[in-house]
């Protein structure tokens, strides 16, 4: 298990379904867009 499932895994408490290197990037994508979003949240909520 690589780093981004890691996280993904750590996050959501469910190992991801990798089955190439597609699967990987589009995981990476979305945890990149939902950690922007929780950063977002946070400043707002300052």
């Amino acid at each position: 298990m690589n780093r981004i499932q890691q996280l993904y895994k750590d996050l959501f408490g469910i190992e991801p379904e990798v089955k190439d290197k597609n699967d990987l990037e589009e995981l990476e994508e979305k945890l990149e867009k939902d950690l922007a979003e929780v950063k977002s949240i946070e400043k707002n909520s300052k």
